[in-house]
């Protein structure tokens, strides 16, 4: 069965190499991820760049609609808790029971 594991964490950044660093840290976290056998979902380069905020959170929220509740999950990387859209798509995670884990314990566990 193959987990799928969303990747939630900041985007938007005041400067360009700020937005860089934080989509490779998305992308860093996927690699550990896949190596641990889950499926990653980055919406830091699935989501079109040139959206409106706006319509950048509504295609992240399609694609935490799609997860599947007890199988698929939504992986917290560090610095999630400072991004407006972050919170939002814990919120939702929440409301549809997909679970939430923290980055650190997905990549600590055995």
């Amino acid at each position: 069965m193959i987990i799928q594991a969303y990747i939630c964490g900041p985007y938007t950044a005041p400067t360009e190499a700020e937005r860089m660093l934080n989509i490779q840290k998305a992308l860093d976290a996927a690699s550990m991820l896949i190596l641990r056998g889950y499926a990653p979902i980055v919406p830091h380069v699935a989501v079109g760049h040139n959206l409106a905020w706006e319509s950048a959170m509504e295609q992240c929220r399609r694609l935490i609609q799609n997860l599947i509740p007890g199988r698929d999950l939504v992986v917290l990387i560090p610095g999630w808790e400072r991004s407006r859209g972050s919170k939002q798509e814990r919120e939702l995670a929440l409301r549809l029971g997909i679970r939430i884990v923290d980055f650190e314990y997905l990549v600590c566990k055995k």
